[in-house]
């Protein structure tokens, strides 16, 4: 299952992990991005670590970013992984870390592959935190 909200693209894969891809020369505003987070609640059951492609971006409002760091927004997410494999994109993802403070693991990425090997080291660390006797996060296959 895939969604497109204006700005992103998401999927769920088969190992559990959202993936999101921002399309090009993208502009994140307040508006766009609550959109991008309806498709992203639309598409997961339960907790999920993301994998969120943004080298296409061009810009992120203060807002959108003050959004995506938000308590609400970390609620949904394991960690973040960014790849931003461009240089005004790693601009972008610096600013988001160092202004905004997501208040889940975040980290930046040159490649998705350095990215999805991060995410499952951390999907793995909330399987393990998982009080015992409690069913683990839901995980679709």
């Amino acid at each position: 299952m895939s969604f497109l909200a204006g700005v992103a693209n998401f999927w769920l894969d088969e190992e559990g992990i959202v993936r999101g891809e921002c399309v090009e020369s993208a502009d994140l505003t307040l508006e766009n991005t609550e959109e991008m987070l309806r498709s992203f609640v639309a598409i997961r059951k339960g907790v999920h670590p993301l994998l969120m492609n943004v080298a296409r971006v061009r810009s992120v409002s203060r807002d959108a970013r003050r959004l995506l760091a938000s308590p609400e927004t970390g609620a949904l997410v394991h960690g973040v992984a960014v790849v931003v494999a461009t240089p005004v994109s790693r601009v972008i993802g610096n600013l988001y870390l160092t202004l905004n403070q997501p208040t889940v693991p975040t980290r930046l990425f040159d490649t998705q592959d350095e990215g999805l090997a991060w995410l499952r080291e951390q999907f793995r660390s909330a399987l393990r935190r998982t009080p015992s006797g409690g069913p683990p996060p839901e995980r679709m296959t």
